[in-house]
């Protein structure tokens, strides 16, 4: 972190974080929580217009099993402002928050964080995607090698 006289100190993520995602969840069956979610999408557009905020997956897509929309956090520093008003904002909807550091099982699970009632995530898959991760990165090297 560096400071100087007439800046704000500069932010960086901590090493092997890359940037942030934050999925929110609503019930396949609660019409209400997928107004409350539209609401919310809707509110973190107006206040945080610089972030990127996924569509409305109305259905369960990935390792995520319910309906979720996604915002992605990549300048470390809109983590202390967009993540505390998150964590007064959603209401009765279960978000989490989880770094990118390559490890996709770790980051959706020891290094994550929630906000309302955690949701149960498809492990398996994850570990699928790791492994593949795993996979193409040993080809490569082996590619390099010869």
């Amino acid at each position: 972190m560096t400071t100087s006289a007439t800046t704000a100190p500069s932010v960086e993520w901590p090493k092997p974080i890359t940037s942030y995602d934050v999925h929110i969840y609503w019930l396949p069956s609660s019409a209400k929580q997928r107004a409350e979610a539209m609401a919310l999408k809707e509110k973190a557009q107006q206040l945080f217009p610089h972030l990127y905020h996924g569509k409305m997956w109305d259905r369960p897509i990935g390792p995520h099993p319910y309906n979720m929309f996604e915002i992605d956090i990549h300048n470390a520093a809109d983590f202390a402002t967009f993540v505390p008003w998150m964590a007064l904002n959603h209401g009765s909807l279960s978000v989490l928050i989880h770094p990118q550091t390559g490890n996709d099982v770790q980051d959706h699970t020891t290094h994550a964080l929630w906000l309302g009632q955690p949701v149960p995530l498809d492990i398996g898959m994850l570990q699928e995607f790791d492994d593949r991760k795993k996979a193409a990165a040993a080809a490569v090297g082996e590619v390099k090698k010869e």
